[in-house]
């Protein structure tokens, strides 16, 4: 999966009459997820990393280069400056898309999860019957061929 990709919908859908195939998919599904989800937390760190490099490496710049226009030099002044320069501003929006794609992996995992217990639910649903063709269907009912003969009347009177 890119990181463009992060539509998972299709992924935790169930067909319901192809459980057996939806069973044995499910665990590399849910391993890809989780790779994703390691993926994504690695970005993450980076992320982090990057924003308190940079951070730093702009406090020091503007504390060597203070200019007497700016005012005062005091810690609240640096701050505000380092907090408003570009590239900290940059490396906090990177930071943010990172945890962002992260808690996107994190709530498809835990809907895999969910589709975990639901193909439990159906397994044992199916296996106690409940998909099952209900017994007495009509056909089988005795009046079945009265009921085709009334059909075929009814039909040929409307044709009329």
């Amino acid at each position: 999966m890119s990181d463009q990709d992060f539509d998972f919908s299709d992924m935790v859908k169930i067909n319901k009459f192809a459980l057996p195939d939806e069973c044995q998919e499910h665990a590399s599904l849910f391993h890809q997820i989780c790779e994703q989800e390691a993926e994504m937390r690695d970005k993450l760190n980076w992320a982090k990393d990057g924003y308190e490099y940079t951070l730093a490496k702009r406090e020091l710049w503007y504390r060597t280069n203070w200019e007497e226009s700016w005012g005062k030099m005091t810690d609240s002044s640096v701050k505000s400056n380092v907090l408003n320069d570009g590239d900290v501003r940059k490396a906090k929006e990177r930071m943010f898309a990172a945890q962002k794609k992260l808690d996107i992996v994190v709530a498809a995992k835990n809907a895999m999860e969910h589709r975990k217990s639901m193909l439990n639910n159906l397994v044992s649903m199916l296996i106690s019957g409940f998909f099952a063709s209900p017994k007495g269907a009509r056909m089988e009912n005795r009046n079945a061929e009265g009921e085709r003969q009334l059909r075929k009347n009814l039909n040929e009177e409307e044709e009329n």
